[in-house]
Order: structure tokens, then sequence, then C-alpha cells
């Protein structure tokens, strides 16, 4: 059987809902409300994973159930307290909770009105035990989910690990431009020295990318855990890693149709060696872009090729620097787009939580 892991955010959800579940009854019963079991149920829906999650959800809860209360006086007043004027009540508030957005408020207001039927009264008073049931509950769920854990760290943290990934890769991107020319054994041996190494590249991308989702995923629960600041510049951050990845992996490609590596190959190898010492957070590439143009501007002036064979390698190995052109102004653009605030507040805060 696979072991089954339950990480701190997720005891410390359900020890939200169980300690507020029940001290939403406890309230209720003290202030002797009718149905006090359901102020805890509407406690356990209104924590959410995240702090504005459940603000979000806890005002559509309150427009659900004042219109669901509108819809109810209307009908059990004209039509009376019936199963079927109840199933009436339903198709009439689901429609409307579907046409204002408001639907996360469904199941708990039905459960509300369904008190209406049972008892036969909309009297203002039963009306205000109702509301009372739903801001205990509601308000006991928004106080205990305004606790949580700042995630600011592991987020840096993932930064750390994949500049140090891609870094990787780019070192054994060079490390394979740099080998000589496979004779035509090796072409069939997929043991080969390089063959093998692209392998590696291959494993090495598939777990970067799974890292990067985890990443932005835990990104955007630090953004929505954070009410009075503006977080959205990690998530832009690891937007931009992911679209870069996918140039390596269109490079890494690539390399796969070379079946031999030409001369101008070593220059570009040195290249990647030189994006890999720079490669950073805060680096805006422009200094690295030109001088790949440049190095793109001397391949041009490179005697023409003789063979058919080196043609095609020698194309493909220009599709490549595109692809590293590409990867470069990714990352351009991105600090492009990095305010003067952002600056201030995320690489200089960044730089001194990495150390």
């Amino acid at each position: 059987m696979n072991k089954i892991n339950i990480n701190t955010s997720t005891w410390l959800k359900i020890i939200k809902i169980a300690a507020g579940s029940c001290l939403a009854i406890i309230l209720a019963d003290l202030l002797g409300l009718s149905y006090s079991a359901s102020a805890g149920i509407i406690t356990l829906l209104s924590i959410q994973d995240t702090k504005k999650e459940t603000l979000k959800v806890a005002i559509k809860r309150f427009a659900a159930f004042a219109t669901a209360v509108l819809i109810a006086l209307i009908i059990f007043q004209s039509l009376g307290y019936h199963p079927v004027t109840f199933g009436l009540f339903l198709l009439f508030f689901v429609t409307a909770s579907y046409l204002f957005h408001i639907t996360e408020g469904i199941p708990m207001c039905s459960v509300l009105v369904s008190h209406f039927l049972i008892e036969q009264n909309m009297s203002l008073a039963f009306i205000g035990n109702e509301v009372a049931i739903l801001g205990i509950g509601i308000i006991i769920g928004v106080i205990l989910n305004l606790y949580m854990p700042d995630n600011t760290g592991a987020v840096l943290k993932d930064i750390v690990l994949v500049e140090e990934e891609v870094k990787d890769i780019l070192r054994n991107m060079a490390a394979v431009l740099r080998v000589k020319n496979r004779s035509e054994q090796e072409e069939r041996n997929d043991t080969a020295p390089d063959r093998v190494k692209m392998q590696e590249l291959d494993y090495m991308l598939s777990g970067l990318e799974e890292h990067l989702n985890l990443a932005q995923k835990q990104a955007y629960e630090n953004m929505n855990n954070t009410l009075l600041t503006d977080t959205r510049y990690y998530i832009g951050y690891f937007t931009m890693r992911k679209e870069q990845v996918l140039m390596l992996k269109q490079t890494l490609a690539d390399m796969k149709q070379l079946n031999l590596i030409p001369k101008q190959a070593y220059p570009l190898a040195y290249m990647l060696d030189k994006i890999k010492e720079q490669f950073r957070e805060s680096n805006n590439a422009r200094e690295l872009i030109k001088e790949l143009n440049r190095m793109k501007e001397l391949f041009k002036e490179e005697p023409v090729p003789t063979t058919r064979e080196e043609f095609e390698n020698r194309a493909i190995l220009y599709g490549i620097m595109n692809n590293i052109e590409s990867f470069l102004m990714i990352k351009r653009d991105f600090v492009d787009s990095v305010t003067e605030r952002q600056i201030e507040r995320f690489w200089k805060r960044n730089v001194k939580a990495k150390h």
C-alpha cells in the first residue's frame, strides 16, 4: 500500500475544522438558537485553503443566503410549506445562484431554508435565528483562517533550487556540445557518453517541470494568504521559468538530431557556460543576448558547408542558437515587466532571505 502523507497545512486545516465546528455549535447553543448543529457544518464549509478564498466564499454565501430568503419568502408565503414548493424554491434559487455566480452558497443555504420548511415558519424571529447560525458559522471560520503559516521562505527556497537545477541543465548541455564527432558505431550505440548525457537531461528537465508546477502552486497559496500585500511577483517568476524550460526542451530535442558536432558548437558551448555563470533572478540577460547575436554574425562569416551532412547539422545548430536566444529574451521581458517597487521589495528581500 502507498504511504499516505498529510502535510502541516492539511493537519492545521483539519484541526481548525474540528475545533471551529465544535465552538460554533457551543456558541449557538449558548445563544439558544434552533438547529445549532448547522452552525458547526457552516464553519466546516467556510474553512478554505487560503485567507482570500475564505473571505471570498464568505461574502458569496451571505449574498446567496439573502437571495435564498427572498425567494423562499415569496414562494412559501404564496404557495405554502410543502415538498413541492421546496422543489420550486430550489429551481429558482439554484438558477439565480448560477446567474449571479454565488453557487458556493447552494448547499448551505438549501439546508437553512429547509428549516423554514420543517418549522413551517418564516417569521422575522426565525429568519433571525437562521441569520445568526449563518453568521456564527462563517465568522468563526473566517477568524480561524486568519492564521495561515507564512510559506514565503519555502517559495524563496524554490527559487534557489530552480535556479540551481537550470544551471545543471545548462552545464550538461554545454558538455554534450563539446563531445567530439561520434563515430558510426557510436551513432548506433545508445550507451555512447553523449547519448547517456542526453537521457540524463531528459530526466532533469522532467524533474524541473514537476518542481516548477509545485513551486507555482505554492506561490499561488502565498498570494492568496497575503491580504494586505501583493505577492504576484512570485507567480510571474515561476511562469517565466516554465516558459524557459520549454525552450530548453526544444533545445534538447534539436541536440538529439545532431549526428555530428560542428566546430561552431564549441563557441555555443562556451555561451551556455557563460549563461550558467550569470544565471540569477535579477539578471536582465541583455548583455548575453548581444553576445549571442555577435556569435550569430560570426557564424554567417564561416565557410559554406561542403557536404549535406555538414549543412544539416549546422542548420540544426543555428536552430539551437535561436532557442537559446528565445530563452534569454523570455528573461529579458520578465525583468522589463518588474516594477521599481517589486525590485525594492522582492529582489533585495530575496537576497537577504537566501543568505
